[in-house]
């Protein structure tokens, strides 16, 4: 109970955080060394805000890893997602719009 608290004290305590998109994982795109560990996921659908995908550095905690788990659960079981993910932070060393994951839910 107290992790669900948490969550939604995070989904709401942000502006900038915003559900950007839900469909099922059409890619999770993963870099072998010049990223420092950051992977982007793009959705069968197109989110005008997020258009290049959803992106997250898996070398920042474990949270992000666990994320990335359930992102390769989902992609394998074509199970549609929810991405909530921070519009204002786009990585910076691509080009396109990606947008920073701060949630992922299994539908």
């Amino acid at each position: 109970m107290k992790v669900v608290i948490v969550g939604l004290a995070v989904l709401f305590s942000s502006s900038a955080l915003a559900m950007n998109s839900s469909g099922v994982i059409a890619k999770i795109l993963t870099w072998a060394d010049y990223t420092g560990g950051v992977y982007l996921i793009q959705l069968d659908t197109v989110n005008s805000q997020c258009s290049d995908g959803y992106w997250l550095d898996d070398s920042q905690s474990r949270a992000s890893a666990n994320i990335l788990a359930s992102a390769l659960s989902a992609y394998h079981s074509k199970s549609a997602v929810k991405i909530y993910a921070d519009e204002n932070n786009d990585w910076p060393t691509r080009g396109g719009q990606q947008c920073k994951i701060q949630l992922l839910v299994l539908e």
